[in-house]
């Protein structure tokens, strides 16, 4: 979660975000709401499709326990 260099928040997560864990985050999407109403959007850093899980979770508000979302990515095993 984006914060000063004093770790107050400087942002929260997108209202579109908010329990959606799982769910398809594209390039572009909105991530984050700063306090100025700005909108912060998914770079695509970490691939063009991300799924956020563990959105919003009250441990991650401390400063430096976390980001305050993570993400996974889908990967197909092949079972035989």
């Amino acid at each position: 979660m984006p914060t000063t260099a004093k770790w107050n928040k400087r942002s929260i997560v997108h209202p579109s975000l908010q329990d959606r864990d799982y769910e398809p985050l594209k390039k572009g999407d909105a991530l984050f709401e700063h306090m100025d109403g700005t909108i912060e959007r998914y770079d695509g850093s970490l691939g063009e499709v991300v799924y956020p899980i563990f959105i919003n979770e009250a441990a991650y508000y401390y400063a430096q326990s976390g980001t305050g979302i993570g993400m996974t990515e889908c990967v197909d095993w092949l079972i035989q």
